[in-house]
């Protein structure tokens, strides 16, 4: 595992997609960090009310723990309760893998592109 030093720091970066709303995730998130991912994702739903709904976008994502995985499920309640949906796009090879462990896989639609995964929540 890398030092602290090495390891990418966490970025997510808001943009829009036909109307909905993109939270494109980079680095990792893990008990150091996910405070502050929870907080980007807080004010992604915010900003996306009353939108059709968000996509977070993990294809710049390295890794993520049970804390990230949290956080997706505290964002998704808040975009269920504004009456929108939450999709998740670009899964990589270790991301994917603990979704599939997580059994996140089944919990949330997921696009391979962020098009994709935004037209799943505006249908």
């Amino acid at each position: 595992m890398p030092a602290a030093s090495e390891q990418s720091p966490l970025s997510v970066v808001q943009t829009d997609s036909g109307g909905c709303l993109v939270l494109s995730v980079s680095g990792r998130v893990d008990h150091t960090n996910s405070a502050s991912f929870l907080s980007e994702l807080q004010a992604g739903t915010e900003a996306s009310k009353p939108g059709p709904g968000m996509v977070i976008d993990l294809s710049q994502l390295e890794f993520i723990t049970s804390a990230g995985l949290r956080g997706i499920v505290i964002a998704n309640k808040a975009v269920a309760d504004a009456g929108g949906k939450l999709a998740i796009s670009g899964l990589k090879k270790t991301v994917a893998e603990v979704f599939r462990i997580s059994r996140f896989d089944t919990l949330f639609p997921i696009g391979q592109s962020v098009e994709e995964a935004a037209a799943l929540v505006t249908q």
